[in-house]
């Protein structure tokens, strides 16, 4: 008889012969579960539970000695072979926890021998408590408390008090021309006031050693002749309000190291409405816009309410120029948009104060935007400096006109710019502006070829100051764009439906749509009028006066921009916006002179160290250019007063749009009814037609009712901007009646 184990049941359901293995039956899949009691094996009793009962077969298991020894000597070896593994893994990590305790002597040695301090006569600080959260550390009696990196970083984050810059070292490729870190807030030299050295009052007489080419630009920006600007071109004591608490509340949330912090979460706390990607990145350009406003009101750092502002602002952004000149470092994925807008506050600052620190500053940033213009005449988001990189460059015409308004600036306080600079600007802009009158965005991509409003007024303020005369005609369509699409605030509420179709009304538009067209029309006729009064009510009604902590602020409520720069951003546009009518002077003033090639070195001064290089005046003499003459009649005009009549009306024919407008504003300006056939006389010549709502509005101005008819007609004109005009200049001859477009209401009127 076999073993047990050698033998086979028979299934108890259908007999199949069963292997020992305790598988199912293989027919009928019956389970086949075994007792063993005794060293006999059976079915279990509840193996066939539902089937009839099976006789209980039984046998008897003996199982070799031989094989047993085999079985358990093979056991023995497998916990043999694992005890030892474990015990070797736990003797390892015992080994590495000992070595982590205890380091090995040798690197005990050069540790001490590297880091060793020799603190022989010194007290050792007092043992320091750990800081609660925003809790400054207090420092030890002699100041040399040694303070760990992460406590830096955490306690002495930028606009702390005791925050000092780290010496940049990691942006600046190209060796220094000037000291990277200027003097404290305290050695800036003080001016004595009235001096004549600051521009920002319109001094007649400059001191003695200092002439500036840019006296006139700024001289409208504080006393009588602000005053006598805000008349003229529109503003009000709404408008000067407005203006005073925007600057009160740009003021009242500068940070202590004196920048903008765009989130407002430094110093003093405010919603900025601004996403917080973009928080850190827009830092020094927010604070370049921001010193703008104070800039353009006349406060400096040695006079105004708010010098001290003004001051330790001024001190943040040189602070914050690189060794190239530029006022970001090249990594910065904004860094020309940021040069462009700190170059412009710098050049008016130096135009206000006459500071020499100031002037080596801006000669240095403009220096930089020589360098770094694209071969086409425009630059891109980084400024590259070679010539390979140079002539693939994208041009992007935002950047590019923040690049004109800092080169003009430059030029109005002396600091001189290339030609071949200023003529490829120019020509660029004349290039991707369409007879229509819009601008293009960019040449390449990102958003190659976009347009809208907002680049409508970047292009007519750029092509106003490059060359009035050679983009007249597209300056002329342009202002027809603006006069359809004046401020609305409830177009800034629009959707905006992405990056690649965004909404363009943005604050950021309205401040060049602005400031262009007060350049364009010189703050008057009928185009900056229908602008400006839109603009005052769209700003004025919606500032914040109600919200304590942001009184004096606007919203950034449109959808584009808004986001991206935050409150500050649209309070700062704002308020340039309510000061454009007496930012700059709308007299032709000369600049400096253009120079044959730019250059890395600044130019000499004459007459020693701290006097400045007269600049040559422009000579007056050459009437060929349209420029003078229109300057020589400004000048009669001022001199004269209605004396200046026969002058003005021979310039109502000259070759030149720019000097028949200059014309018709003067002879409005002085009420001269002797031109009025003369103007009326426009109508009739072709040359004139981009000048015909200029025509009805000084028509309006100059006062004689026997225009009326001719007005009248005006009212069916096809442009809707001429009818609108001549339906202003005859509510200004009605004495403010107005019937709209019934003519024959109008005729009656005069009639009678």
């Amino acid at each position: 008889m076999l073993p047990v184990l050698e033998q086979s049941l028979a299934c108890p359901r259908c007999h199949e012969g069963l292997g020992y293995s305790a598988q199912p039956c293989r027919r009928c899949l019956a389970p086949a579960t075994f007792d063993f009691k005794q060293g006999e094996a059976a079915v279990s009793q509840g193996a066939l539970r539902g089937t009839r009962a099976q006789g209980r077969t039984s046998k008897r298991i003996r199982v070799p000695v031989a094989r047993r020894a085999v079985a358990a000597l093979r056991m023995a070896s497998v916990w043999t072979l694992h005890s030892l593994t474990f015990a070797l893994l736990a003797h390892a990590l015992l080994l590495a926890m000992l070595l982590l305790i205890t380091p090995l002597s040798p690197l005990r040695e050069v540790t001490a021998s590297k880091f060793q301090p020799d603190f022989a006569g010194l007290t050792p600080p007092a043992p320091l408590e750990a800081p609660e959260k925003n809790e400054s550390l207090i420092a030890a009696p002699d100041e040399e408390t040694t303070i760990s990196p992460e406590q830096v970083f955490k306690d002495l984050a930028p606009g702390s008090e005791d925050y000092k810059a780290p010496e940049e070292k990691v942006f600046a490729p190209e060796p220094e021309v000037a000291p990277p870190m200027p003097s404290r807030a305290t050695e800036l030299p003080r001016l004595p006031r009235n001096s004549g050295a600051g521009l920002g009052e319109g001094q007649r007489t400059p001191s003695a050693g200092r002439e500036f080419a840019g006296g006139g630009l700024y001289k409208n920006r504080s006393g009588n002749s602000r005053a006598a600007a805000l008349r003229r071109h529109g503003g009000d004591s709404g408008t000067e309000n407005a203006v005073n608490l925007g600057l009160a509340w740009l003021a009242s949330v500068q940070s202590s190291d004196g920048s903008w912090d765009p989130t407002g979460r430094q110093d003093t706390l405010f919603d900025s409405g601004i996403n917080e990607n973009w928080g850190a990145a827009m830092r020094t350009p927010v604070s370049a816009l921001c010193v703008l406003p104070f800039l353009a009101a006349g406060h400096t750092p040695e006079q105004g309410e708010f010098s001290d502002n003004v001051r330790r602002a001024l001190e943040w952004l040189l602070r914050q120029q690189q060794g190239s000149g530029s006022f970001d470092h090249a990594l910065s994925g904004i860094q020309m948009y940021t040069h462009g807008v700190a170059t412009l506050a710098m050049c008016e600052a130096y135009g206000l104060t006459g500071d020499e620190r100031l002037k080596r500053s801006a000669e240095r940033a403009v220096r930089f935007l020589e360098r770094t213009q694209s071969a086409k005449g425009g630059w891109d988001y980084r400024g590259e400096v070679t010539d390979s990189a140079r002539k693939v460059l994208r041009n992007d015409l935002s950047i590019a006109g923040w690049a004109v308004l800092a080169l003009k600036s430059a030029r109005a306080v002396g600091i001189g710019v290339s030609e071949s600079c200023w003529k490829r600007m120019s020509q660029l802009y004349g290039e991707m502006t369409l007879d229509s009158g819009e601008t293009y965005y960019a040449d390449k991509s990102p958003f190659p070829y976009r347009k809208g409003i907002a680049m409508t007024g970047v292009g007519l303020t750029a092509r106003v100051i490059l060359d009035r005369e050679a983009h007249a005609r597209k300056n002329v369509a342009a202002m027809r764009l603006l006069a359809e699409h004046r401020p609305n605030w409830s177009n800034f509420l629009k959707p905006n439906a992405g990056s690649h179709d965004p909404n363009f009304d943005t604050f950021y538009g309205w401040y060049y749509c602005t400031l262009g067209l007060f350049l364009a029309t010189d703050g008057a006729g009928p185009d900056w009028e229908g602008w400006n009064a839109a603009l005052k009510p769209a700003l004025l009604q919606n500032q914040e006066l109600e919200v304590e902590e942001h009184k004096g602020s606007w919203d950034p409520v449109d959808s584009w921009i808004g986001p991206v720069a935050g409150r500050l951003y649209s309070t700062a546009c704002a308020i340039l916006c309510l000061e454009v009518y007496y930012r700059y002077s709308t007299a032709r003033l000369t600049d400096a002179p253009l120079t044959r090639e730019p250059t890395d070195a600044p130019p000499a001064s004459a007459g020693g160290p701290g006097k400045s290089r007269p600049t040559p005046a422009v000579d007056t003499s050459d009437m060929s250019k349209p420029a003078n003459r229109a300057r020589a009649l400004r000048a009669e005009a001022k001199e004269k007063g209605l004396g200046a009549a026969a002058a003005i009306i021979h310039a109502l024919r000259d070759d030149s749009s720019t000097v028949r407008f200059t014309a018709l504003s003067l002879a409005a300006d002085l009420k001269a009814r002797e031109a009025c056939q003369p103007i009326l006389d426009m109508l009739g010549r072709q040359e004139n037609a981009d000048l015909k709502s200029s025509i009805a509005w000084a028509l309006g101005k100059v006062g004689d009712k026997k225009a009326a008819g001719t007005l009248i007609g005006l009212l069916k004109d096809n442009d809707k901007v001429v009818a609108e005009a001549a339906r202003a200049a005859l509510s200004e001859l009605a004495g403010g009646k107005d019937y709209g477009t019934n003519a024959a209401a109008w005729r009656a009127h005069f009639e009678q």
